[in-house]
């Protein structure tokens, strides 16, 4: 697991959920010049649909708030999220 003061240049994977046809990956890395990151990629049948470098700061945010919620109430607030960002943004 990528550790505050590792070796920079590199992406520890930290986890892997298939489900479907679809697979969920989660890296945590720093790439100078660029600040470290959280790195969220999602997969359909093999193929790279999405990938997203977030702040680690809001990563932990978004995990904490997710970790309190109950299952039912977890995916009320997710369904929430992207009526958002449809309202804002197209949704990839």
């Amino acid at each position: 697991m990528h550790q505050p003061g590792d070796r920079t240049g590199h992406a520890a994977q930290l986890g892997v959920w298939h489900v479907g046809q679809a697979t969920v990956e989660v890296y945590a890395g720093h790439m100078p010049p660029n600040p470290p990151v959280v790195r969220i990629a999602r997969f359909e049948d093999g193929t790279r649909v999405h990938v997203r470098d977030i702040d680690p700061t809001f990563a932990a945010e978004l995990a904490a708030i997710l970790g309190v919620l109950p299952d039912d109430i977890r995916r009320e607030f997710i369904n929430a999220l992207w009526q958002a960002a449809s309202a804002l943004d197209p949704v990839p």
